[in-house]
């Protein structure tokens, strides 16, 4: 396939999936537009990796206050007039239309849209902090669902990637927690709704996914607690059965076998790959 890099890892099922991005762009080229634009985008943990009250006043007092104007001029320069819109809202239309047309059937789809949310005792939460967790963690899986499934082939799969949190609960992470009980219900759903055409919905549960990201969770969660990263870790992993974290191999094994024919007949389920999860730490 000539649109494929030389360097390009090999592409073991001859199927190819396209995922779009698009990190935000601003309603239109006024001030307050512009300022709206750059708080949501600048405010996004994974954005800014900083000290988070250090960075609210460089954010509130400097940013948000002299770069809008300045912004707004250069959006004012690329606007696509016509649309009244920007470029990048043009393009991602245009690409989404294209792919639209040469993807006409879709037969697998995997969700795996998520953050991680604030970590903190109820009193601490936000109500940012909960809305955002549920627009990434529980709209977004919704919306590919609502837009998605009426494409998709008969006898085809879902998978939604829930968590383990969304069996036992989880302290202090109570919006993530919520909104991964929620997926397991839009699944279970989804289910009995598209059975009659043969297509098949279910949840991955993971537990403690080694990496970066689980290394960052066992860092806030043992700030809130007092206590060392070793000592957080290795309560965490005390809760499961197995001791030991979950790999991402562990993951893609069990998704490639919930989505292919082995699992012809598996629906409606929530599948944990977790090491046996008894509490949550």
């Amino acid at each position: 396939m000539e649109f494929i890099p030389k360097n390009h890892p090999e592409i073991k099922y001859g199927k190819i999936g396209v995922l779009i991005i698009n990190l935000g762009t601003p309603d239109a080229t006024d001030y307050w537009s512009i300022r709206k634009y750059l708080k949501e985008f600048l405010s996004d943990r994974r954005v800014i990796d900083i000290n988070k009250y250090l960075w609210w006043i460089i954010l509130n007092v400097i940013i948000l206050t002299f770069r809008p104007s300045k912004t707004a001029k250069a959006y004012k320069a690329i606007w696509n007039l016509d649309k009244d819109e920007s470029p990048l809202k043009t393009y991602t239309r245009s690409q989404a239309e294209a792919l639209e047309e040469d993807f006409k059937e879709v037969e697998i789809i995997v969700i795996n849209a998520g953050i991680a949310g604030e970590t903190a005792g109820v009193g601490d939460q936000t109500l940012g902090g909960w809305q955002e967790c549920l627009q990434v963690n529980m709209t977004s899986h919704f919306e590919t669902m609502r837009l998605v499934v009426p494409r998709m082939n008969d006898e085809g799969s879902i998978l939604s990637v829930s968590s383990v949190a969304g069996r036992v609960g989880f302290a202090y992470r109570l919006p993530y927690a919520a909104t991964k009980w929620a997926v397991i219900g839009m699944v279970k759903s989804l289910a009995i709704e598209l059975g009659p055409r043969g297509i098949r919905a279910n949840a991955l549960l993971p537990g403690i996914v080694e990496g970066e990201r689980q290394n960052r969770v066992i860092e806030a969660k043992a700030k809130v607690k007092n206590i060392s990263f070793d000592e957080m870790k290795d309560e965490i992993l005390s809760g499961a059965s197995l001791n030991r974290f979950v790999t991402h191999d562990d993951l893609a094994e069990q998704a490639h076998f919930l989505c292919s024919p082995l699992g012809k007949n598996i629906s409606g389920q929530a599948v944990s790959v977790c090491g046996n999860i008894e509490k949550a730490g």
